[in-house]
């Protein structure tokens, strides 16, 4: 899958059709289960240009089941595509009503005129299954009296660790001090006997249990769980043996209070927002007209002028003579096939370079010219960094020489990791592509997905 994701970049860098290839890498992925990085950018684009509907379907359920039960980020376009199924007809599964519903419960207010019809139909289909879930309760706008009556129930909810399991509850009503009884109906329910009910697993390991409380009761209850050949599995919480549980519940409680404050910052930053002007001080330039543009030497230049500025800028290479040419895809003409990775992955990822431009530095008390294999424009900070390949490490005389190098561009301000990269290879240990991935990707912060053997 990872080499037809490295053919499905070229293709893209060449502006050639990919639905076919997209197709496949979509199925590839579902059948196989391992995923790559850039999954939903093949899937949007596969979308775009019209995708099959069983193909889609499955996708988004895959999707949904990684949001729904392993509490996974999710692309809001994964749920805007539920929605447009639906509307078309073509029917949701059930983990993707799960799904649908659950992010609009944490995510209140994205919920418009648009979503909340869609988000009672797919409630209401739930609980016409026998499904009752707490999420199904966080939205006051929903007038549906079947729906509404979910109100009054206490919903009890549990993830198991694995979904073969059974979950049995043990569950008793606790009268309170206001509690009043309910005639016939209240019978067995106060004499402090237990009732055992079997959960209804919802969906992938999650269940769900709905109750009816009296005014004035409460639920006092205890899980017991079954594995797949029913044999039971006990939890006992022990201060000293089960310590890392006990600091993730603590540590659970307070990431809940540092998210209520953090979304109260936000609230506060979205304020200030409000009071900011539209029009940036770098914004001004890129407004005039083109004939005042000509006139102006602007204090700000915006980043897509600057950058096309200086990577448009014109230079003399490096004199030396190129024995073999290798031609990337940007169609330069450079030393190795190593050096046509890096360009294509450089060019592929949108960031600026230039190949092979001199560079004067001091030496001593002389100045000498290099040429870098690559110059890197930080398109954020504007800030160049300088990246280097050494592809006979296994030269000594070579290896000496960029000991020299180094020495001077560290006499000049360059360091490792900070403003200048250096990539290298033997005869025996050539540069890959998953190594210059892993490399790039970090120190250019692009957010890469680790690599995984």
């Amino acid at each position: 899958i990872r080499m037809l994701r490295d053919i499905w970049k070229a293709a893209v860098g060449f502006c050639v059709d990919t639905y076919e290839l997209n197709e496949r890498m979509l199925t590839q992925m579902l059948f196989s289960g391992s995923f790559v990085g850039e999954r939903m950018q093949i899937f949007k684009s596969y979308v775009e240009n019209g995708a099959r509907p069983e193909i889609e379907k499955a996708f988004l359920a895959e999707c949904a089941y990684e949001y729904f039960v392993r509490d996974s980020v999710t692309d809001r376009f994964v749920f805007d595509e539920i929605a447009a199924m639906s509307r078309r007809g073509d029917g949701v599964k059930k983990i993707s009503c799960l799904a649908y519903v659950k992010y609009f419960a944490e995510n209140p207010e994205e919920v418009d005129k648009d979503t909340l019809p869609l988000l009672t139909v797919f409630i209401r289909s739930l609980v016409d299954k026998g499904i009752m879930m707490k999420m199904f309760t966080a939205f006051p706008q929903i007038t549906d009296t079947d729906i509404l009556a979910l109100q009054d129930r206490t919903i009890v909810e549990y993830k198991a660790s694995s979904p073969d399991s059974r979950v049995m509850i043990y569950y008793r009503y606790a009268p309170g001090d206001s509690y009043v009884p309910q005639g016939n109906a209240s019978y067995g329910r106060n004499d402090n006997s237990y009732f055992v009910e079997e959960m209804k697993e919802v969906y992938g390991g999650v269940y769900s249990k709905d109750f009816v409380l009296f005014y004035g009761e409460s639920l006092q209850y205890y899980r017991v769980t079954y594995d797949e050949r029913n044999r039971r599995r006990r939890t006992y919480i022990s201060k000293r043996k089960d310590l890392p549980l006990i600091q993730a519940l603590a540590q659970k409680d307070y990431d809940r209070k540092v998210l209520e404050a953090a979304n109260l910052e936000l609230a506060a930053i979205d304020g200030l927002l409000t009071h900011i002007p539209k029009n940036s001080a770098e914004n001004i330039y890129a407004l005039l007209d083109l004939q005042r543009a000509l006139l102006v030497h602007p204090d700000v230049e915006p980043t897509d002028v600057f950058i096309a500025k200086w990577q448009g800028k014109e230079y003399d290479g490096n004199p030396y003579p190129i024995q073999k040419k290798h031609y990337t895809a940007r169609g330069e003409i450079v030393r190795s096939k190593s050096e046509v990775e890096i360009a294509n992955f450089l060019y592929f990822h949108g960031i600026p370079y230039r190949y092979e431009h001199p560079l004067k530095l001091r030496d001593g008390h002389q100045t000498v010219t290099y040429y870098p294999d690559f110059i890197i424009m930080d398109p954020v900070t504007r800030n160049v960094i300088l990246l280097e390949h050494l592809g006979r490490m296994d030269d000594p005389e070579y290896v000496e020489e960029q000991v020299r190098k180094r020495r001077v561009y560290e006499e000049n301000g360059f360091f490792e990791g900070e403003n200048i990269i250096y990539t290298w290879e033997t005869g025996s240990q050539p540069l890959t592509r998953v190594q210059l991935e892993r490399k790039l990707g970090h120190y250019l912060h692009l957010g890469l997905e680790p690599w995984r053997s």
